[in-house]
């Protein structure tokens, strides 16, 4: 995601699918938000999930 011109790493939990009134977490006045992860791990996360996606092919 882009936040403050650069590229980061943002992640949230979406909630449970079979409940439409769980907006996950964090939420901010009733809406969804992203937790940005220190720019210090976002490259090891990124690269962790390209490994994962690609063992999963």
């Amino acid at each position: 995601m882009h936040y403050d011109g650069e590229e980061r790493i943002g992640i949230r939990w979406n909630g449970e699918i079979d409940n439409p009134s769980d907006l996950g977490h964090p939420v901010s006045t009733g809406h969804a938000t992203w937790f940005l992860l220190p720019t210090e791990l976002g490259e090891p996360i990124a690269q962790l999930a390209t490994l994962f996606s690609k063992s999963r092919e």
